[in-house]
């Protein structure tokens, strides 16, 4: 079982990753999505990736990232980030 807040979590250490690398638009987008998320009232986890392009903020790279996340426990692209 995946918290909302996890998946905030997740997003926000994308957000800060990308602004590491001066990535802004990247770096916002992960903000604004981690934000979506925490306020959601529904667990995000319950929701298709289709269902979560919906959501404000939330595109189909970052409903996808999520997905991952949910499913694996963890995001490639952070792993990918880092290693930088």
């Amino acid at each position: 079982m995946v918290e909302n807040e996890e998946i905030a979590e997740r997003l926000n250490h994308l957000n800060k990753l990308h602004r590491n690398r001066d990535e802004v638009f990247k770096a916002n987008s992960y903000s604004k999505a981690a934000k979506t998320v925490r306020e959601h009232q529904e667990k995000i986890e319950d929701l298709s990736e289709e269902d979560l392009r919906q959501l404000d903020g939330i595109g189909e790279a970052i409903a996808s990232k999520i997905r991952e996340f949910i499913e694996n426990g963890k995001i490639g692209k952070v792993d990918e980030l880092e290693k930088e």
